[in-house]
């Protein structure tokens, strides 16, 4: 069986290619610089905020102060609130609070399994209820 030479050059090319990418591997790739990003749930925002603005409190105790009621939604990871008759609720995956099918920015954290909310916007959205009803 005689191989034509055109075949026999293209199988020593071949041949020659897989020894090269064998005893040369790639190098490997520069990794990625990652630069910190600054966002309003991670933990050096949070701990800056409590520390410079002591008016986050306990979400329990604000509830308890306008004689709210607090209901945590394991199905939809939300925490609903009842305050003087009208519902809100906290979206913990978005990290909004839910009213009246609004949705607006939520100003609170968890930290050591508690949740901290900023009683201005607390006190806010319970004269909001207050109003609605």
């Amino acid at each position: 069986m005689k191989l034509p030479i055109r075949n026999i050059f293209l199988m020593l090319f071949a041949a020659a290619t897989l020894y090269g990418a064998l005893a040369s591997p790639p190098a490997p790739e520069q990794a990625a610089v990652a630069a910190p990003v600054l966002s309003a749930h991670s933990e050096s925002a949070i701990k800056l905020a409590s520390a410079q603005n002591p008016s986050y409190a306990p979400l329990h105790e604000l509830v308890n102060q306008y004689g709210g009621l607090l209901t945590y939604n394991r199905e939809t990871d939300t925490i609903d609130l009842t305050v003087s008759g009208a519902n809100f609720t906290l979206l913990l995956e978005n990290g909004t609070v839910l009213q009246n099918g609004y949705e607006a920015p939520g100003d609170y954290y968890l930290q050591d399994g508690v949740l901290y909310m900023n009683a201005d916007q607390f006190k806010k959205l319970a004269a909001f209820s207050d109003l609605a009803s």
